[in-house]
């Protein structure tokens, strides 16, 4: 639909004078497509696709005892700004996430994402109303105050740190 969107304006000239396989129901499909509204993505689903997607997957449920499940998990019920800490500095070491351990060897860390406040209040509204969570939204001012309160960090987080 984007596609024909964007081309719109080389072909609606040519649109008028074609008939699509002389079907008049092709016609208006491509023009109901041609004159349809673009898709807008929420903000945070952008950043999730781009960042989370290749570890927590596109259905929220990680790999098990690699990557936890952001679907039900209890840690993206919890505290918005325990996720904002690990969203800044990243995460390393063992983990339960909804009564699972995540106990790897040589646990694979997640690093710090790099996001403005206001990418970091995207993802996790997004996260915590998806994947049939049901948490609600993180305001920009919520995760600024983690920014300044964590400002000198500069190692990962723990479970054991993030649970105090």
């Amino acid at each position: 639909a984007q596609v024909v969107k964007a081309l719109k304006p080389q072909f609606v000239p040519v649109l008028a004078s074609l008939k699509f396989g002389g079907k008049p129901e092709h016609t208006a499909f491509v023009k109901k497509v041609a004159n349809a509204a673009p898709v807008k993505e929420h903000p945070g689903k952008l950043v999730y696709d781009a960042l989370c997607l290749n570890c927590h997957q596109p259905t929220g449920l990680g790999l098990p005892g690699i990557y936890p499940s952001l679907a039900g998990s209890d840690w993206v019920a919890g505290e918005a700004a325990t996720l904002a800490k690990i969203l800044m500095h990243g995460f390393n070491g063992p983990i339960k996430v909804s009564g699972a351990d995540f106990k790897q060897l040589a646990p694979i860390p997640m690093p710090p994402m790099g996001l403005t406040d206001e990418q970091i209040a995207d993802v996790l509204t997004y996260v915590r109303g998806q994947f049939g969570n049901k948490a609600p939204p993180v305001k920009v001012d919520e995760v600024k105050a983690v920014r300044g309160a964590t400002a000198d960090r500069s190692t990962f987080w723990t479970a054991e740190e993030l649970k105090k």
